[in-house]
């Protein structure tokens, strides 16, 4: 698991971003993957606003199976 602290822009975009927590090789692929994001941009009284939050992605191991043929 790896928490990463996101600033999104007025327009959505993701501004910034700084691990939080998780190994670092995990927290360099889930910020890769947050920087491809578009968010909806948070309002207050109607108007776009920066806002921080936080993202939580879970990592898991899937095993990979491998056929070899000709046997």
């Amino acid at each position: 698991m790896v928490t990463i602290a996101v600033l999104v822009d007025y327009d959505g975009k993701v501004k910034t971003t700084s691990p939080i927590s998780g190994e670092p090789v995990l927290a360099d692929c889930a910020t890769f993957a947050i920087r491809q994001r578009q968010f909806k941009p948070y309002t207050v009284n109607g108007k776009p606003v920066q806002v921080e939050s936080r993202v939580v992605m879970k990592f898991s191991k899937k095993r990979v199976g491998v056929v070899l043929g000709g046997q």
